[in-house]
């Protein structure tokens, strides 16, 4: 299965805005709220996309809950 990377650690993993980020930046801030480090908002990009496209939708709103536990807002996007 192939799940494609590009734009994940510049695209807001709450709201879905493509930031443009220089390599540098190591923080994402947006005007959502959302304020989370840049590798972080990767990898929750690319689970967003893995479970939205292969999981039940049971083990993606086990996900979405978890995320809300640690504080992080989430958007049902498709």
């Amino acid at each position: 299965m192939r799940i494609y990377e590009s734009y994940t650690s510049k695209e807001c993993s709450v709201c879905r805005k493509r930031h443009n980020l220089p390599l540098s930046q190591r923080t994402i801030i947006c005007n959502c709220g959302n304020i989370l480090n840049r590798d972080l908002n990767d990898a929750i990009n690319i689970m967003q996309h893995f479970l939205l496209k292969n999981a039940l939708w049971v083990g993606y709103q086990r996900f979405s809950d978890n995320l809300r536990q640690t504080g992080l807002s989430i958007g049902i996007w498709f």
